[in-house]
């Protein structure tokens, strides 16, 4: 593991025990808080190694013992810090979640062009998936980390729709699926050109934006 990864994902840790103490208070531990984070850790499975996984549960599990010996002597003035502290993003973390957000796009993707889809309602099953999963994340972050996410999660989608548009074999190529999958057959054989073309429409075109003023008030005001 490098020693950036190894400071964002930390960072990353810190930023989310912080978020969860907001919500939870005093009632807060580290089991819960990764119970929380379920859709966020199966993204990082899909993206991070076993063994930064692991160093990122180390690093949350640690950091939240340190918070909940801080927060006895003094409580109110250490929820007030907290909030302080969330109002602005760590500049390791954001670049944790920018990279987990356009990681968690690429896998999207690969999962749409090696499927084998048939019809448009599978396309819509898969981008809701896809769209459910982020909105989730999205909702456990205070404001500014939600919105670093999510506009990180939109850029990428427009790129990889671009990218597929102009050239779609170098991007499969890119994304390691090249000849995986029934796609390219389906749009030449039997009629199907429709659905394999849904696939980019419908990943382009999915809103994935949740109300940020909802997950700020949510995050740091109480759940």
């Amino acid at each position: 593991m490098s020693s950036q990864t190894e400071a964002q994902l930390d960072a990353l840790a810190k930023r989310l025990a912080d978020c969860l103490w907001l919500g939870h208070g005093d009632s807060h531990s580290a089991d819960e808080g990764l119970e929380d984070q379920t859709h966020l850790i199966a993204a990082m499975r899909d993206i991070y190694s076993p063994a930064e996984v692991t160093a990122f549960v180390s690093s949350f599990r640690g950091y939240n013992d340190l918070l909940a010996q801080m927060r006895t002597p003094d409580p109110m003035a250490f929820d007030l810090a907290l909030i302080e502290r969330c109002k602005a993003t760590d500049s390791a973390a954001a670049r944790a979640l920018r990279h987990i957000a356009r990681e968690t796009v690429h896998v999207n993707w690969r999962r749409m062009l090696t499927a084998r889809i048939r019809t448009a309602a599978e396309v819509q099953a898969l981008s809701s998936a896809f769209t459910e999963n982020v909105q989730e994340i999205a909702g456990w972050l205070v404001k500014p980390d939600a919105t670093v996410f999510l506009d990180e999660v939109e850029a990428e989608r427009c790129v990889m729709a671009d990218e597929y548009e102009r050239d779609s074999r170098a991007l499969k190529q890119r994304l390691g699926v090249l000849g995986v999958g029934r796609q390219a057959a389906d749009a030449d054989h039997g009629g199907r050109a429709s659905v394999a073309g849904a696939v980019v429409g419908e990943v382009a075109r999915t809103a994935v934006r949740v109300t940020l003023w909802e997950v700020m008030r949510r995050a740091i005001f109480g759940r």
